[in-house]
Formats: C-alpha cells, sequence, structure tokens
C-alpha cells in the first residue's frame, strides 16, 4: 500500500512536467528583450481576446509597453552618440578610426530605419481600440516583433564597434 501511495505521489509530482505547453503560451525572449516586455505585449494579446475587456485596461497596457520601447530606442540612440564623442577623442589622440566609420554610419542608418518602423508602431497601436482589437492588434504585434529585432540588431553592432574601438585605443 505504502509503495502505490509514493507512487502516485511521484506521478502528481512528475506528471505536469511532461505534458508540452501549447505553443501560442511559448514566448522565448531575445537576446536583448526583457521577460517583462514580452509579457506586457503577452498580456495586451490575452486582453484582445475577451471581448469584454474595459478600453481602459488595454490602453494602459499598451501605453506601458509602448513607453518601454521608446525608452529602449532612446538608449540605443544615446549609446550611438557617446560612441560618436568617443571615435572623435581618439582621433584628436592621433588614433586612426577610419576602418570604423563605416560601421558607424550603418549604425546610424539601422536606428533611423529603426525610428521609422517603431513610428509605425505606434500609429497602429493609436488605431487599436476596444472594439476593433481583432483586427488592428494582429498588424501591431507583428510590427513590434520587426522592431524588436532591429534593437537586437543595432544593439549587436554597436556591441561589436565598441569592442573594435576598445582594442584600437589599447
Amino acid at each position: 500500500m505504502r509503495k502505490v501511495f509514493y507512487f502516485l505521489i511521484l506521478i502528481l509530482l512528475i506528471g505536469p512536467s511532461l505534458y508540452k505547453t501549447p505553443t501560442s503560451a511559448q514566448v522565448s525572449p531575445t537576446k536583448t528583450t526583457s521577460r517583462n516586455q514580452l509579457e506586457l505585449l503577452e498580456k495586451s494579446k490575452e486582453a484582445t481576446k475577451d471581448s469584454t475587456v474595459s478600453s481602459q485596461l488595454l490602453n494602459e497596457n499598451l501605453t506601458l509597453f509602448n513607453r518601454r520601447i521608446t525608452t529602449a530606442v532612446g538608449r540605443i540612440d544615446k549609446i550611438a552618440t557617446r560612441i560618436s564623442s568617443r571615435m572623435e577623442k581618439m582621433k584628436e589622440e592621433g588614433l586612426i578610426t577610419k576602418k570604423h566609420n563605416t560601421s558607424y554610419t550603418n549604425i546610424i542608418s539601422r536606428i533611423q530605419l529603426l525610428k521609422t518602423e517603431w513610428e509605425n508602431a505606434e500609429d497602429l497601436s493609436s488605431k487599436i481600440t476596444n472594439t476593433n482589437v481583432a483586427v488592428n492588434y494582429q498588424p501591431y504585434r507583428k510590427q513590434v516583433l520587426v522592431v524588436l529585432g532591429r534593437l537586437e540588431e543595432v544593439l549587436e553592432a554597436e556591441k561589436t564597434l565598441v569592442a573594435d574601438l576598445i582594442k584600437l585605443n589599447k
């Protein structure tokens, strides 16, 4: 009897881990995307499924998420500005940074593309209301995922350029 009891407890403990969660619930964050940002995106996605969701809750989630992405885009831009000022100082010190100028201009063009794509996402976000969520949410979500991918690309390019400049400075 005791063995059966332990076996049942073992099944109850291990059992839930054997079932795979649905693919819609599996969200893996990218390297630079925080889990909180994806959770907000998923919360607003879940909120759109319920037709009785209050428009205030929907607006709060979208506003908070948009504010976080806008802040991230601003930080990426500030990093580019700091890289530019550091490259200028390195030139004044006599270090040759010409081969890194193309990387920097590439980063600046990526940031401009990122900003325009984020403006498109914000426009799509402003069109989402409680009555047309089913139609307007998916284009917004797709645009946000594109923006998050661009953020990751720009951040990686900036990290690479900074690492190269550090090597050059040594």
